[in-house]
């Protein structure tokens, strides 16, 4: 007994003048000695003929799969190919300049305080002042291993659909990701950015007003003190402070694990959920902590969501520039 590879055939027909064949996946066949056809003392295969009726005109053409593993019509190889680098081309080129000012990329810190870089992300977070605004991913499977993939920018403002990344690799995922790297390039390239300032956030760390504590309040940002250490927060102490907190101008409340036990900081972070506010953690973390331990030895962060499209407003009318953010200007097409 031995195995015959056979390959599965799929028929294209609308991308191509005539119907075409690609190879989409391998089946196996257990074929007995002694078959019709098969070199019992070598088991290898002399040739299989395919009968594959195809054109509207019920044209029959006969492909023929040898040893040299390669379809005769159409040239098809089936040895594994290096997925290719994708070549450079000046996709921003693309973005027509009335586009190109409205839209920004909104570099978000996430919940364990550092900031995005997943480029599918980074897509997903992109806005326009003036328009609506998506990404459309065409996928395509050029052979058996190797994938291309296109990023459309879509938005409502006009007909115009630029393509802005593009990327091959041996799977879906890896084209994928490659061409949205291209695509967070091509952005960066002509359109202003919101970028988190390391003095606010530290990528995670403890950033330096926090460790001098000082200043303690700010028109941003408030550090809460314990005046009473021996006496636990209770459930409505927090629910009356995050409610006052809600109230305000503040944009965050800052609850140090110098100052307040886990089980207190779990309780802010439970309340806050409740209360529709939202939350990061910042600071070093306790390296024996358990999986589900949420706050550990880290500081703890609530604070109000503010939209891309308010805080890019926000920006605007502050110079380009506040406590938290910054909004820089497109790279230009300089590599």
């Amino acid at each position: 007994m031995f195995k015959l590879s056979v390959c599965k055939l799929e028929f294209l027909t609308h991308r191509h003048p005539k119907p075409t064949t690609r190879l989409t996946s391998w089946t196996f066949l257990t074929v007995p000695k002694g078959t019709v056809g098969v070199n019992e003392s070598t088991h290898s295969v002399l040739s299989i003929n395919f009968s594959i009726f195809i054109s509207a005109f019920s044209t029959v053409k006969l492909f023929n799969i040898a040893n040299n593993k390669r379809f005769l019509g159409d040239e098809v190889k089936l040895r594994r190919r290096i997925s290719p680098t994708p070549r450079y081309r000046e996709l921003w080129d693309n973005i027509e300049p009335r586009l190109a000012e409205n839209i920004f990329m909104y570099k978000y810190v996430r919940q364990d305080s550092r900031t995005e870089t997943e480029p599918i992300a980074l897509l997903r977070a992109t806005r326009a002042l003036d328009f609506n605004v998506d990404f459309d991913y065409i996928i395509e499977q050029m052979a058996i291993d190797e994938w291309k993939v296109s990023v459309i920018l879509m938005t409502d403002y006009n007909t115009s659909q630029p393509l802005v990344g593009e990327g091959w690799g041996v799977t879906e995922r890896e084209a994928k990701l490659r061409a949205s790297y291209q695509a967070v390039d091509s952005i960066q390239k002509v359109c202003h950015v919101i970028e988190p300032n390391y003095s606010y956030f530290a990528e995670g760390g403890v950033p330096e007003f926090i460790a001098r504590r000082s200043p303690m309040k700010t028109r941003v940002y408030e550090i809460i003190q314990n005046m009473d250490p021996g006496t636990p927060l209770s459930r409505y102490t927090i629910e009356v402070m995050l409610g006052v907190f809600l109230r305000s101008e503040l944009e965050d409340l800052f609850f140090l694990a110098t100052d307040f036990s886990y089980f207190e900081r779990v309780l802010v972070i439970e309340i806050a959920n409740q209360m529709g506010l939202w939350w990061r953690l910042f600071g070093p973390r306790r390296l024996d902590a358990a999986a589900d331990d949420v706050v550990s030895t880290q500081d703890l962060c609530v604070y109000k969501q503010c939209s891309a499209i308010s805080l890019a407003h926000l920006l605007h009318d502050s110079g380009g520039s506040t406590l938290k953010y910054t909004l820089v200007n497109p790279q230009g097409a300089q590599l």
